[in-house]
């Protein structure tokens, strides 16, 4: 998963929260942060941790020599014919991209 430059820039404020033991509100208000702003931020990369912990890929070869591989990500398969044209080179690119 790709991080955004908005989550380089809060995710140090949502760390920096986390040690200081202080609630939300009297830690943005001692650093001039909005609230609101302050709070989705720290649900968000929350879900994003979350996600990438459970991002898993798959690869199983079902035959010999392999005729398919199957990726898995987030309960999703897809299903890749593997034959003299496939390109396992960008299918690797793309594999480590997305993870």
């Amino acid at each position: 998963m790709h991080i955004t430059p908005a989550e380089k820039r809060w995710r140090p404020w949502i760390e920096a929260h986390q040690r200081t033991g202080l609630t939300v509100r009297a830690f943005c208000n001692e650093n001039g942060l909005k609230y609101s702003t302050f709070s989705w931020w720290k649900q968000r990369i929350r879900n994003l941790d979350r996600a990438r912990s459970e991002t898993q890929f798959i690869a199983l070869t079902v035959a010999e020599p392999p005729k398919a591989l199957t990726l898995t990500l987030w309960e999703r398969r897809v299903e890749v014919p593997v034959n003299m044209d496939t390109d396992l080179a960008l299918l690797r690119r793309v594999v480590e991209a997305l993870s």
